[in-house]
């Protein structure tokens, strides 16, 4: 796991957690760098979502699936983007809450991991896209 800190009395981020140490009550932010993430970055994503913890994913297909930029989470296209999108959501606690509650509020119905992993299914093609490898 590499944890980002970049004033930790302000906010802690995690880059790209361990899935076997990913736990939403120790973060501020997730991020999470590849571009090519799997079922267990998604439900990373999707537990830091139903916890109120604000998102910062690549620009893809299925991150575009996932979070409304700038609403539900946030999107970047670059490792420099990536790193003025966590500076700011560092600086604005009141963005983070924003976004955090944002994106609790699309899954308040849903209380396990598994139904909010089917509504992501039912958006489209995410499972033919994990089948041909295309995530």
């Amino acid at each position: 796991m590499r944890d980002y800190f970049l004033d930790p009395r302000r906010c802690s981020v995690y880059i790209d957690p361990a899935p076997m140490q990913f736990d939403v009550t120790n973060i501020d932010i997730l991020a999470i760098t590849n571009t090519e993430f799997g079922l267990d970055e998604v439900k990373q994503v999707l537990s830091a979502m139903q916890a109120g913890i604000p998102v910062v994913l690549p620009r893809t297909r299925l991150a575009s699936r996932i979070v409304a930029n700038g609403i539900t989470g946030l999107l970047y296209n670059n490792p420099a983007e990536l790193y003025s999108t966590i500076e700011y959501l560092t600086n604005d606690p009141m963005l983070r809450e924003e976004i955090g509650l944002a994106a609790r509020n699309v899954f308040a119905g849903d209380s396990d991991l598994y139904s909010v992993l089917s509504f992501i299914m039912d958006l489209g093609s995410l499972d033919a896209d994990a089948k041909s490898g295309k995530l």
